[in-house]
């Protein structure tokens, strides 16, 4: 939210942290976090690398990848690796979220992943992909009441029941890929009557036998 000495010292924690293990791809399922660590974190790759300190952190930074779990899903959905087995009986909306769709292009993987669930009706918000509308979640909202006005959330959530609406039949879920996303929703579900799930927790349901 700004505090750019606090989010140097976590960056810097952080990093530390991962350089104590060897892997090859940092996996994670917040768009927030896929943003920061694939993005921001490089902004201060000079400042690490002029530090003797903290130059072996630049060096972790060069080869970080960092890949979503949307993306990592829909990759073992492509090679087979995992496959559905079960119909799963629901109308769905996928919301794209911020960090994921509009600054990283990450729109088709989701969706991906969603139509590989056999019994699945989808069906897309008005304001979708790169025109699509914040859950509420951002910019420290989520962690506040407004006082004048509608909530950024229940905005969002009425385009969802809206879309929802129109699809007969089972479940009603907008379907999330991000936490921040699925809180905000869950806060506005019983007004709407839908349910809100991670599109692993949707894939999940279709690999039970």
């Amino acid at each position: 939210m700004g505090e750019e000495t606090l989010f140097v010292e976590m960056m810097k924690m952080n990093l530390e942290n991962m350089s104590q293990y060897r892997f090859k791809k940092l996996l994670v399922h917040c768009p927030h976090c896929y943003n920061i660590f694939k993005n921001e974190y490089k902004r201060y790759r000079n400042y690490l690398a002029s530090n003797d300190e903290t130059k072996h952190l630049a060096e972790l930074l060069d080869r970080l990848e960092v890949v979503h779990h949307s993306i990592l899903l829909s990759n073992l959905l492509k090679e087979g690796k995992i496959k559905t087995v079960k119909e799963v009986n629901a109308a769905v909306t996928y919301h794209d979220p911020c960090y994921l769709g509009r600054w990283n292009g990450v729109y088709d993987e989701p969706r991906k992943v969603l139509t590989s669930v056999r019994g699945l009706r989808i069906r897309e918000m008005p304001r979708n992909r790169d025109r699509s509308f914040c859950c509420g979640g951002g910019g420290g909202h989520m962690f506040f009441e407004i006082k004048r006005g509608t909530r950024i959330s229940r905005i969002r959530a009425e385009e969802a029941a809206s879309t929802l609406k129109k699809i007969s039949n089972g479940d009603k879920i907008v379907a999330v890929a991000c936490p921040f996303c699925n809180t905000m929703f869950r806060g506005e579900s019983e007004d709407f009557g839908f349910k809100v799930k991670d599109i692993a927790e949707i894939l999940g349901e279709a690999l039970e036998e």
